[in-house]
């Protein structure tokens, strides 16, 4: 199965509860979480515990943190479990909110001037603001969840884009296609 597949063309608010063999070496623990986190990343899914028996002594349940005060765009595992048995976790627990603050982390974006909904910042400009109605929306995103936007313009005023009938892409749709993130 590939959970991937299906979250990034359907519902982005999935729960997934992974349930891994159990262990009798720690050693290659951490790496194989990292493999698990680093799929669900690219594949956009966020909402993911892995449930895990280490060398009989208990279960232990990992997930991992994109955004925190240390690091962003992170895959590093992360045990919700530390120190209590599951039964003692809550529901918000088992399933922490991941994108409630970005940490001042940056986004990526495809943007162009299209007065009077969005105007583009001056580069001159210290703090990026912008303009028209949506640049509005955006600018109160960015207080409100504490992220950075880096944007790109589409080249040669490709704007939204194309999907040609070869199959290649142009403007926005083949910016936000070919990024890592």
């Amino acid at each position: 199965m590939d959970p991937g597949f299906y979250a990034q063309r359907n519902d982005f608010s999935e729960f997934y509860l992974m349930a891994m063999p159990p262990l009798t070496n720690r050693s290659h623990l951490m790496s194989e979480l990292t493999k698990i986190f680093d799929y669900c990343w690219r594949h956009y899914i966020l909402n993911v515990d892995v449930l895990l028996e280490v060398n009989g002594t208990g279960i232990e349940l990992y997930t991992y943190f994109p955004f925190s005060r240390e690091r962003c765009k992170s895959t590093l595992p992360i045990q919700l479990n530390r120190g209590k048995s599951l039964t003692e976790l809550s529901a918000s627990a088992l399933f922490p909110d991941k994108v409630r603050n970005f940490y001042g982390c940056s986004i990526m974006a495809v943007l162009w001037n299209v007065p009077p909904y969005v105007t583009l910042p001056k580069p001159e400009q210290d703090v990026l603001q912008y303009g028209g109605v949506e640049g509005e929306f955006l600018n109160l995103l960015i207080a409100k969840l504490n992220f950075d936007v880096k944007y790109i313009t589409p080249p040669r005023n490709e704007q939204r884009g194309l999907v040609m009938p070869n199959g290649t892409l142009t403007g926005a749709i083949k910016i936000v296609r070919i990024s890592k993130y």
